[in-house]
């Protein structure tokens, strides 16, 4: 009976989903630039980033969204979920990330996020699960796309406008849900405008089961169960 329930235990090891982390960049120094994380639960890589402005240094830095009088008075918290009447779902984020605008000054930079857009990419060092991606004073139009490689495996555009005619102090959100979708790669592109990312959620995908895999563990099985026979007789 051993047997059988190891065999049984390494088929849900393998198939079982791992629950999804939120990773916030509270851990993070504002004003610094992201370029390698290690956030727990298995979830390291790279970031980078592509500012749309032809002075940007073309950096991910850290923007602390609770400081006052910052130069982007738009992702200040607390924020109001956009398209949204129920105040209840107003809520606060810490530190988020940015594409930076402008160039750094003796050396440290002043978190401005590039107010022409551009791209963030978080490229991980295995597959994971994508869940939610939480975006900050992002224009309708805004897009998070999900690779697995240099592919495509999904991409999900914002409808509702959290960055009306570029207001200064809308302060709202918004997310995108890829509902655990497998890829190892997302990039955010603000679409042409400024926005930020407040926060997401994944996990290190599950290792796939071979289809083959069963059949093998049911041998293994009946071969401990007819050699017990056998020292039986």
């Amino acid at each position: 009976m051993r047997k059988i329930l190891s065999a049984t235990a390494l088929a849900v090891m393998l198939s079982g989903a791992a629950n999804a982390s939120t990773v916030n960049f509270d851990g993070l120094t504002v004003g610094s630039v992201l370029t390698e994380f290690d956030f727990g639960a298995g979830l390291t890589g790279t970031a980078s980033a592509d500012g749309a402005s032809a002075g940007s240094p073309d950096v991910a830095v850290v923007f602390q969204t609770t400081a006052a009088n910052t130069a982007d008075p738009d992702l200040q918290s607390p924020f109001s979920l956009a398209g949204a009447l129920d105040d209840a779902l107003d809520r606060s984020f810490g530190n988020a990330i940015i594409a930076q605008e402008n160039a750094a000054n003796g050396g440290v930079y002043t978190p401005d996020d590039d107010g022409t857009g551009g791209l963030i990419q978080f490229a991980f060092d295995s597959l994971i699960n994508l869940g939610r991606v939480f975006l900050l004073d992002a224009r309708v139009g805004s897009t998070v796309t999900l690779y697995d490689g240099a592919t495509s495996v999904g991409a999900l555009t914002t409808t509702i406008d959290a960055d009306s005619n570029n207001n200064t102090d809308n302060n709202l959100y918004t997310f995108l849900d890829f509902d655990g979708l497998a890829g190892d790669r997302f990039v955010v592109d603000f679409n042409g405008r400024s926005g930020a990312i407040g926060e997401f959620e994944a996990s290190i995908a599950a290792v796939p089961v071979p289809a083959s895999l069963p059949l093998l563990l049911a041998g293994f099985a009946a071969f401990g169960f007819v050699s017990r026979r056998n020292k039986a007789a």
